[in-house]
Order: structure tokens, then C-alpha cells, then sequence
């Protein structure tokens, strides 16, 4: 017991005030067409009519809007009419804006063809 109280365990916690609880920093990856589908279950929840079907200059003015915004979005406790998969991608924006940037390296968004992709 004294050895794990003055040797492992302190071991862990030097490490942990040294460098964060994060030692490893974790990538995520969504496929482009995913966040399009959020952005349409967000556009359709607000009221503003089927993002998909919007022209990609008019995707682009938006998205610029709503980057440049003070406000969110959508509220903490919105509750969208959505697939498993819109979820699944809104629950992991969720859980990144709570454990904090710190954690994570880079966002990939694969399979990204235009300005709107990157920007959603």
C-alpha cells in the first residue's frame, strides 16, 4: 500500500499537474455529407426551410452569418426531429464544447468538395 500511496500514484499525479489530464490529444472525423444533414435538421428546426436544397453561395452567406454571431445557434436543451445520425453528430459537438479544445488535435471533415463544407 505504501508503495502505490508514494510511487505509482504520485507518479500520476505529477503527470497529471505537469500535463493536463490529456496525454494523448484524440483527432475526430466526420464525413462532409454528415454535417450537411445537421445543418438541415437545424435549418428545418428554426424554421428556415431544407438547407440541402440551398445554393451554395446562399450556404456560404449564412454560415458566415451564424459564424460571426455572438449568439448560439441553438440552445443547450434544443431537441431536434432528427436520424441516429444527425444525433450521434450532434452529441459528439456536444461533448467536445464540454470536455474543452485542449483534449482534441484536429477536426477532419472528409470527403469536403466545397466552401459550405468546411464552414458547417
Amino acid at each position: 500500500q505504501d508503495l502505490l500511496a508514494h510511487g505509482a500514484l504520485k507518479d500520476l499525479i505529477r503527470r497529471v499537474q505537469t500535463f493536463g489530464i490529456n496525454l494523448v490529444k484524440l483527432d475526430i472525423r466526420q464525413e462532409s455529407t454528415r454535417h450537411e444533414e445537421v445543418m438541415d435538421a437545424i435549418t428545418s428546426h428554426l424554421g428556415l426551410g431544407q438547407y440541402a436544397t440551398w445554393p451554395e453561395e446562399t450556404k456560404v452567406q449564412w454560415l458566415t452569418n451564424e459564424l460571426l454571431s455572438n449568439r448560439p445557434l441553438l440552445s443547450r436543451n434544443a431537441t431536434l426531429d432528427c436520424s441516429a445520425e444527425v444525433q450521434e453528430a450532434l452529441d459528439t459537438f456536444r461533448v467536445i464544447s464540454e470536455i474543452g479544445a485542449e483534449a482534441f488535435g484536429a477536426y477532419i471533415i472528409s470527403m469536403a468538395q466545397s466552401a459550405s463544407d468546411v464552414l458547417e
